[in-house]
């Protein structure tokens, strides 16, 4: 039953994706190196997972995204 209501509303599911795919607002990953080393100590290796979160989408520059403010604030203690 479930398989025969998801093929009926295959061609409804399609054209919702497309038109949120074609309206959606695209917004620029911030400027800047994504690598690096900063600070004394031993090595830390940071993974940042999530679209938004990583690019920096939003900021200026990845010096005010929500990694480079972890950076800082690692760096400084």
């Amino acid at each position: 039953m479930d398989k025969l209501l998801t093929l009926l509303l295959a061609p409804w599911l399609l054209y919702q994706g497309r038109l949120v795919r074609r309206h959606a607002l695209r917004l620029p990953e911030a400027s800047g190196v994504r690598n690096g080393a900063r600070g004394s100590g031993a090595p830390l290796g940071v993974l940042v997972l999530g679209d938004s979160a990583a690019a920096g989408v939003g900021c200026a520059s990845q010096c005010e995204a929500i990694t480079g403010h972890w950076i800082n604030h690692l760096a400084s203690g």
